[in-house]
C-alpha cells in the first residue's frame, strides 16, 4: 500500500494540469482584487463628482440670496461631505472575502474536479490502472491508494491556493488591508472548507470510476458544480411545509453558506459530520464499482 501510494505522488508531481489549474484559479484571484480596485476608483470619481456639484450648487444658492461668505459655506460642505466618505469596497470585503468567494463560488471546486477528472480518468486511457490489476494488485489497494492520492492533491492545492489569495492580497490590499486580516477566522474558514474538498473530491474519484470517460467525468463534474445546489433549494421550497431542508445535507451547500466568521459549532459538527458521510458514501461506491467491473 505504502508503495502505491509513493508511486502516485510521485505521478502527481509529472501532472501539468495540477500546476495549470492552480495558475488559472490564482489568475482569477488576481482579477477579483483587481476588479475591486476598478469598483473603488469608479465611487471616488462618483463621490468627487457628487462634492463639486454640491459646492457649486451651494455657491448660487448663496449668490442668489446675496449673502457673503459662501466660500466659507462651501467648505463646510466640503468637511460634511467628507465625513461620510463611504467605505471602500476593499475595506468591505478584505482579504478573506476574496478567499471566500475563490471557494463560495466554486472556482477552487471547478479546479479540482478538473484535475481529478484528468488525474483519475487518465489512467485507464493509458493503460496504467490494466497493469496494475493485470499484476495481481489487490483492488481494494488500487482503488484506495488512488483514492488517497487524489484526497492529498486536492487539500493540497486548496491550501495552495489560498496561501496565493492571501499572498495577492499584500499588493493589492496594502499593508493595512494584510494586517486588518483575521487569522483565526482564516483558518477556521479554510479548515472547513478542506472537509468539503476532501468530502467532493471523493464524489470526483467515484464519477470518475464510474465514467471512466474524461469528457463524460468532466461534463458531469462541472453539471454538479453549477446546477446541485439549484436543485436543493428548489427541494428545499418543495419540503418546506414538511419542514425539510435538503440543503443541509449536501456538501456544496455548505460549502457556499459557511460563514468566515464566528463560525458556529452547530454548523461546524454538521458540516463536518455531511462531509464523512459523502466521502465515506461516494468511497464505498467507487470501490464496489470498481470491483465489480473489468478493467480494459
Amino acid at each position: 500500500m505504502f508503495n502505491m501510494l509513493h508511486g502516485e505522488c510521485y505521478k502527481l508531481k509529472k501532472y501539468k494540469s495540477f500546476y495549470i489549474c492552480i495558475a488559472v484559479v490564482t489568475i482569477f484571484a488576481a482579477l477579483l482584487y483587481g476588479s475591486l480596485d476598478l469598483l473603488d476608483s469608479i465611487q471616488q470619481m462618483e463621490v468627487e463628482v457628487m462634492k463639486g456639484d454640491t459646492g457649486e450648487e451651494a455657491v448660487e444658492a448663496e449668490m442668489e440670496a446675496g449673502v457673503s461668505g459662501s466660500l466659507e459655506v462651501n467648505s463646510d460642505v466640503e468637511l460634511e461631505l467628507d465625513e461620510e466618505e463611504p467605505i471602500s469596497f476593499k475595506e468591505q470585503i478584505g482579504i478573506i472575502g476574496v478567499v471566500e468567494q475563490m471557494f463560495a463560488s466554486n472556482l477552487v471546486g471547478f479546479a479540482i474536479a478538473i484535475f481529478i477528472s484528468i488525474f483519475v480518468i487518465g489512467e485507464y486511457g493509458n493503460g496504467t490502472m490494466k497493469n496494475l490489476v493485470g499484476k495481481g494488485y489487490s483492488r481494494d489497494m488500487v482503488f484506495l491508494s488512488k483514492l488517497l492520492a487524489a484526497v492529498f492533491s486536492a487539500a493540497l492545492m486548496s491550501l495552495l491556493i489560498t496561501a496565493l489569495t492571501v499572498l495577492l492580497g499584500l499588493p493589492f490590499m496594502g499593508s493595512q488591508g494584510f494586517a486588518a486580516l483575521d487569522w483565526k477566522d482564516l483558518a477556521a474558514y479554510t479548515g472547513m472548507q478542506l472537509a468539503f474538498v476532501v468530502s467532493y473530491t471523493s464524489v470526483a474519484v467515484m464519477i470518475g470510476e464510474v465514467t471512466r470517460s474524461l469528457a463524460a467525468g468532466i461534463s458531469l463534474n462541472i453539471a454538479i458544480l453549477c446546477f446541485s445546489t439549484t436543485a436543493t433549494g428548489l427541494l428545499d421550497l418543495f419540503l418546506d411545509k414538511y419542514h425539510i431542508e435538503i440543503s443541509k445535507f449536501w456538501i456544496l451547500d455548505l460549502q457556499a453558506k459557511c460563514p468566515v466568521s464566528d463560525l458556529g459549532q452547530e454548523f461546524a459538527i454538521r458540516g463536518l459530520l455531511v462531509s464523512l458521510g459523502w466521502f465515506l458514501l461516494a468511497a464505498g461506491l467507487g470501490l464496489l464499482h470498481f470491483k465489480k467491473r473489468d478493467v480494459k
